[in-house]
């Protein structure tokens, strides 16, 4: 036979274990306070990672359009703000970008929370204003067969306040990488 042992409310339960009403309350109130704290936080640098992504992919499209250019075949970089999009076409035939005789290579749509411009925070020094966040000639980069190409800037930011600029110098393809600090744009 088994025994139970019931005791009723306001008898004195002493030996037995288990948490007051109180208790619970607090630790609830505690995790509810420190979750309130590192959820925008968390949040912040999701932003931040993602628009570090964005332009390490800007980077790697650079870079392909460059090995398309020493191969010798022309190649255009196009930037879409309207739709968020960025597309590495090559190929064109008649020495017009735009024209439908090109093939997309590679495409990047910019994700949720990141869009072009540098709103408040202006143009990177000595460049170019863009009002649409990209300052390249019909908001394209288009690259010639031998590793030349014209000067521009790309901007990104985030809704969670990071911004960051991507400037592709004429001759070499140089990169330069730019993140916005608050008061200035700095290399990174």
């Amino acid at each position: 036979m088994c025994r139970v042992h019931v005791s009723s409310p306001g008898k004195d339960n002493a030996g037995e274990k288990g948490f007051t009403l109180l208790e619970l309350i607090l630790v609830v109130a505690i995790i509810s306070i420190m979750s309130a704290i590192a959820v925008p936080a968390f949040s912040s640098l999701y932003g931040e990672f993602r628009l570090k992504s964005v332009v390490r992919e800007i980077r790697d499209i650079i870079r392909d359009a460059k090995l398309l250019s020493i191969q010798d075949k022309p190649c255009a970089i196009e930037f879409n703000p309207d739709r968020s999009l960025i597309t590495l076409v090559s190929g064109n035939d008649d020495d017009k970008w735009g024209s439908g005789d090109e093939s997309v290579v590679r495409t990047l749509a910019l994700p949720e929370g990141i869009s072009f411009g540098y709103g408040s925070r202006g143009p990177v020094k000595n460049g170019a204003k863009a009002e649409d966040g990209v300052s390249f000639t019909d908001n394209r980069f288009a690259c010639l067969t031998g590793i030349t190409g014209e000067k521009g800037t790309v901007y990104l930011q985030s809704t969670s306040g990071g911004a960051m600029a991507v400037t592709v110098n004429d001759g070499e393809f140089n990169l330069r990488v730019r993140k916005w600090s608050g008061g200035a744009w700095l290399d990174i």
